[in-house]
């Protein structure tokens, strides 16, 4: 054989070992899928659990009572979402970058320094038996699908050498942490009030803070109920001996990047309905995730249906319905978490000063496993009375703590973290509650700030506040962070539930929510200064208030609803400053806007051309003069720039730093409409006509839970579709970032429940993009289609006709 064959050979060698090594690499990560069709035992159980999937892939469990359903319900979500289950434990265990390596450090010293597992301390001990017995089954579920070889189904396990530990009741109590916001980016609003100010001068940034107007939807007040719940809060802190906070020196702003997050809630009472019955609507927005972190599952038992949607890791189901009752909620802006600067003892630095005193510091020390490096890393943390010393961890605190001087620190206070988070006994209450005060008495469990709405078979419905309220020692100011050693930011404690605003049958008819107060700013119990944005409440509103009784398909299409009620603020502030002397594409442009019906359609040009002309304006007025870049560059608000452009202060806003010449508002304005023209008319072409929306502004459903950090199997992994929707639409639709001419989707509707209380099998259900968290298994996005189409699914369990239909079905036996 000659060199040359040989070297040939070789080669092929070589290239088949390599093609096969990529074929094994492939197979090995892409199997196993789940089984569905399994008889299994266990000794946890006190009778047998059958579970059937429909063919959208929902599970539908039969059990013999609530708690062999939670076992269930843990092996299901074990089963399908093994891999974001187990993402999520780690993460709030601080363990990401034990297998994503030091990309990752910050992250985990951020859950770290949240004290999760001191949270779940406290919540678990506060919790009844039946919650702890309930919590125990589902853990013991998840435990049985580890122990099925269910659990690491996704290929994430392989793709990234992950071994699944068993649950324990204190992992699964401290995931609900999550949900109640302990990881958000505490103190930044706080932080870019300061910036804001910094730039513009304290009246000119109150300016671009955004006022609640007396005028904006008022929940308790606009449905009739206002001055029952406030004539009892009144008497229950007077009861309590707690004071009713000073209204006149608390501020009204808050300032916003322009933000359309939230849900949104109808119901409707009999007599607003053609059905006889009440109708309840609720859809909760989050960021776009592949999978999302709800859970449908359809439950029977002997005495009860339970329906809904569970909470990623975790049994507790808040939007559904159960045999006799309909629930779901909101968030709810509430101001239950804050900075605080703490002095350091100037003759003990292991210590921190109060009026009371001088107390130590509070040391928790950590180590962080780092994939690739051989020694963990070394992480402690300062904890106060008050909460954790973020000055130590994140550049921005760290800076913000310097301003005063190098014997401060910066501490992060939350009334979640100092009273627990029962959000888990909350959802395992709401599903089994039988009328109004059983609902009422677990929703205010809750914790975290959310408005819960109820409805029943017998035509009554309701809504409910509830959240850790602080009662305040003294106000706050805007943009002031408080000083505790002089005894500012502290509180008296937390309002009783039955001081928060809830109502039963009110006045009005029907109760709409979109993240919007619920009471004004006299209320004698302060909830927060601040307000969401009133545009899709004002949407729902102008609706519902018709004179007419609503459908089940009406409701369904005002949940679909993609007018946006943001561009009539922005058009008629702008139109009396629009020239007339424009040229012909500017015309053609500002012709399209002014007959524009206002509908964020998919298909069309006038809401790409809108929302580039709002975020020129945005970036004109404001943007151009601030140092915050998020803020500068993205999504702003219109009301704040309609207040500008009326504003005594107009010329300020209206020129341009970028030029020597001063600019009235009408340069502005047709500035911001030609720039936008252009940069829209760069990307897709002079002819506005062939313009989409859709295609610009598409919805990306991104695995955050691993792949998204890996190149081209973040794209793969990632559904993609196509919605009528958009910032302020009641089908929401916001965008984050703009990015050669097109406006990403970024959050949405990701479950949505339309709840018929005349007949409850006629309800109906969306998810996306679907019930897996597999992304190689056909129930990963298999729902994606029917989501942005708008078509909604059964969750009717019938199991005669789930066998007649050979649908997958694992039974477990009693061991």
């Amino acid at each position: 054989m000659t060199l040359t064959r040989k070297v040939l050979l070789g080669a092929l060698a070589l290239v088949a070992l390599v093609v096969l090594l990529i074929i094994g690499f492939v197979l090995w990560v892409l199997s196993p899928d789940a089984d569905y069709t399994q008889t299994l035992k266990s000794e946890t159980i006190s009778a047998p659990v059958d579970i059937y999937r429909d063919e959208t892939g929902v599970p539908h469990i039969y059990a013999e009572n609530y708690k062999d359903a939670a076992f269930a319900v843990g092996y299901v979500q074990g089963q399908d979402r093994g891999w974001q289950m187990e993402s999520l434990r780690r993460a709030v265990e601080g363990r990401t970058s034990e297998f994503l390596g030091g990309l990752t450090i910050d992250l985990d010293k951020q859950f770290l320094a949240a004290g999760v597992s001191r949270l779940a301390d406290l919540s678990l001990s506060e919790y009844d038996d039946d919650t702890r017995e309930i919590l125990q089954a589902y853990v013991n579920g998840v435990n049985a699908s580890i122990e099925a070889g269910e659990y690491e189904a996704s290929p994430e396990f392989r793709l990234f050498r992950v071994e699944a530990e068993p649950w324990t009741l204190r992992q699964a109590g401290s995931l609900p942490y999550i949900i109640g916001g302990m990881f958000e980016a505490g103190g930044l609003r706080e932080l870019r009030a300061r910036t804001l100010t910094s730039d513009l001068g304290e009246e000119r940034a109150r300016m671009i803070v955004r006022d609640f107007e007396t005028t904006w939807p008022t929940l308790f007040r606009d449905v009739g109920a206002l001055d029952t719940v406030s004539a009892k809060t009144i008497a229950v802190l007077e009861e309590a001996g707690l004071p009713l906070s000073a209204r006149a020196s608390i501020p009204t702003g808050s300032f916003t990047e322009g933000e359309e997050e939230g849900t949104n809630f109808f119901v409707l009472g009999p007599e607003k309905t053609t059905t006889g019955g009440a109708i309840l609507a609720t859809d909760p927005h989050l960021e776009l995730d592949a999978p999302n972190l709800y859970y449908p599952v359809s439950i029977t038992l002997p005495d009860e249906i339970i329906r809904g949607a569970a909470w990623i890791t975790t049994p507790s189901i808040h939007f559904g319905h159960n045999s006799n009752i309909a629930f779901g909620m909101t968030a709810m802006v509430v101001d239950h978490r804050h900075l605080v600067v703490e002095k350091i003892d100037p003759d003990d630095p292991a210590s921190y000063i109060r009026p009371e005193g001088s107390f130590k510091f509070e040391l928790v020390e950590y180590d962080i496993p780092v994939r690739g490096q051989d020694e963990p890393e070394k992480f402690t943390v300062r904890y106060t009375q008050d909460g954790p010393v973020v000055s130590d961890h994140f550049e921005q605190m760290t800076e913000l703590a310097a301003e005063y001087g190098p014997g401060y620190v910066i501490v992060d206070k939350s009334a979640v973290r100092g009273k627990g988070q029962f959000f888990l006994e909350s959802g395992l209450k709401i599903p089994r509650a039988r009328n109004w005060e059983e609902y009422r008495s677990a929703a205010l469990k809750h914790g975290s700030g959310n408005t819960f709405v109820f409805a029943d078979v017998e035509g009554n419905i309701g809504v409910q506040a509830s959240a850790h309220i602080p009662v305040r020692k003294s106000p706050e100011t805007w943009a002031d962070i408080p000083r505790a050693w002089l005894g500012e930011g502290q509180w008296h404690g937390f309002a009783p539930g039955d001081a928060l605003p809830g109502v039963l049958n009110p006045p009005r008819p029907w109760i709409a929510d979109s993240n919007s107060r619920g009471v004004p700013l006299d209320y004698p119990l302060f909830i927060t200064a601040r307000a969401s944005s009133p545009y899709r409440i004002k949407r729902s509103e102008t609706v519902l208030a018709e004179d007419r009784r609503f459908s089940f398909d009406d409701v369904v299409d005002l949940q679909l609803d993609s007018v946006t009620t943001r561009a009539d603020v922005i058009l008629d502030a702008v139109t009396p400053f629009m020239p007339s002397d424009m040229d012909a594409t500017d015309i053609e442009a500002w012709d399209k806007l002014l007959a524009w019906d206002r509908d964020m359609k998919a298909s069309r040009p006038e809401p790409l051309l809108y929302t580039g002309f709002e975020h020129a304006l945005h970036k004109r007025l404001i943007g151009e003069k601030v140092s915050n870049r998020r803020y500068a560059e993205g999504r702003g608000d219109p009301i704040t720039l309609a207040r500008l452009l009326g504003s005594d202060d107009a010329p300020f806003w209206c020129d341009s730093k970028s030029t020597p010449d001063v600019e009235d508002c009408s340069t502005a304005v047709h500035d911001a409409l030609t720039s936008a023209v252009a940069e829209l008319s760069k990307h897709h072409g002079s002819t506005l006509d062939d313009w989409q929306w859709g295609e610009n502004h598409e919805a990306r459903f991104a695995a955050r839970y691993g792949l998204d950090f890996l190149p081209i199997i973040s794209d793969w992994a990632a559904p993609t579709t196509i919605v009528d929707a958009g910032p302020g639409t009641l089908n929401v639709g916001a965008w984050g970032r703009y990015e050669d001419g097109k406006f990403p989707q970024t959050s949405g509707a990701v479950w949505r429940q339309v709840i018929d209380l005349a007949n409850l099998d006629n309800s109906r259900f969306q998810i996306a993009p679907g019930v897996s968290g597999n992304a190689t298994s056909p129930l990963y996005d298999n729902t994606l289609d029917a989501w942005s189409n708008g078509e909604y699914f059964s969750l009717v369990s019938n199991r005669e006709e789930l066998i007649s239909q050979n649908a997958s079905h694992t039974r477990f036996d009693v061991e």
